[in-house]
This record gives C-alpha cells, structure tokens and sequence, in this order.
C-alpha cells in the first residue's frame, strides 16, 4: 500500500504529531517534577565538558603494553579459542 503524498493530508498528519509531542512533552514535565528530577538544561558539550585527551608519553605506555601483550592494535585476544577443550567429532 504506497503511502499518501497529498500535501494537504500530510500537513494535517504534520500538525497531529506536534500536538501528540507537545502533550507527551506535558506528561513527562509532570512525571519529572513528582520524582523531583531537573531537566536537563543544555548538552554536555555546551555545558563546558569537555573530552579528556591522552598525553603523548601515555600513548606510548598504552602502544609498549599493546604490542608486549601478544595481539596487534584492533585484534581480539585468541587465548580462549586456543584454551578450549576440543570437539572429537567436528563435523
């Protein structure tokens, strides 16, 4: 069943969804004040989080440490499928 293109139906489809968002926005507003939860103001960027860097000597460790464990950089550990008791009659 293809789906309607009349404008006019879909600007009407267009105002419902806004009134159903606006009475959800209603209802969670409600919820949240009886729980006593403060709405979240602005996102965690603008709110001046910011992402942690990695200093360059650090890198280096976490590289020495990668390449000392026996995998390369993106591989999964292999250990486990080495380890495991072994089927007798893989088909």
């Amino acid at each position: 069943m293809p789906l309607p293109t009349d404008p006019d139906l879909l600007a009407a489809a267009l105002i419902g969804y806004q009134e159903m968002l606006k009475d959800i926005d209603a209802r969670m507003s409600e919820l949240r004040a009886r729980i006593g939860v403060q709405p979240a103001s602005a996102p965690l960027a603008e709110a001046g989080a910011t992402k942690r860097s990695v200093s360059p000597a650090a890198r280096r460790r976490m590289a020495v440490h990668r390449e000392s464990d026996g995998r390369l950089p993106g591989k999964p550990r292999l250990e486990w499928l080495r380890r495991r008791p072994r089927r007798r009659n893989a088909i």
